[in-house]
């Protein structure tokens, strides 16, 4: 799946678990990439310097965490499962 966006909320990562929780249930792996760009003032994406969300019990016992690469001008939120 790949969408492009420019809203923040497909990094919310309670919005994720309760989705996953009640309609995947026996998902295995998951794996998610998000880029936010840079735009040409150089406003920093919305997201970025927020708390990480992707740290409660049902991120680490996954073993499902979010790294952050900056790239450029773009800023890529990744989970990729260990």
């Amino acid at each position: 799946l790949t969408t492009i966006v420019e809203v923040g909320t497909y990094l919310d990562a309670n919005r994720w678990e309760e989705l996953i929780l009640t309609k995947l249930p026996q998902l295995a792996k998951f794996d998610f990439r998000y880029s936010a760009y840079f735009a040409d003032d150089y406003d920093t994406p919305s997201y970025f310097g927020q708390p990480n969300q992707f740290i409660s019990p049902f991120w680490l016992e996954r073993r499902w965490i979010l790294e952050i690469e900056v790239e450029f001008e773009n800023v890529i939120y990744v989970i990729r499962p260990y």
